[in-house]
């Protein structure tokens, strides 16, 4: 009977495209963000919103403004 051998070390993991923050690969079963402008890590998306949007627009909208402090 001839018995096939099997592969020493696994499979490469699937990549599925690359993060928009990092640059970095996003593997198959790995948590990450999928929107319409590609994807990106789950831990690199408060930066990547960040260099989205901006502090001033992102403070504003959780009701945070600028203000200037009396002397």
């Amino acid at each position: 009977m001839n018995i096939p051998e099997l592969p020493l070390e696994p499979p490469e993991p699937k990549v599925l495209g690359y993060c928009l923050q990092c640059g970095g690969e996003i593997y198959a079963g790995e948590s990450h963000y999928n929107g319409s402008g590609g994807l990106v890590h789950e831990d690199c998306m408060g930066d990547y919103i960040l260099d989205c949007v901006g502090v001033p627009e992102l403070a504003a909208r959780i009701g945070y403004r600028i203000k200037i402090a009396a002397p």
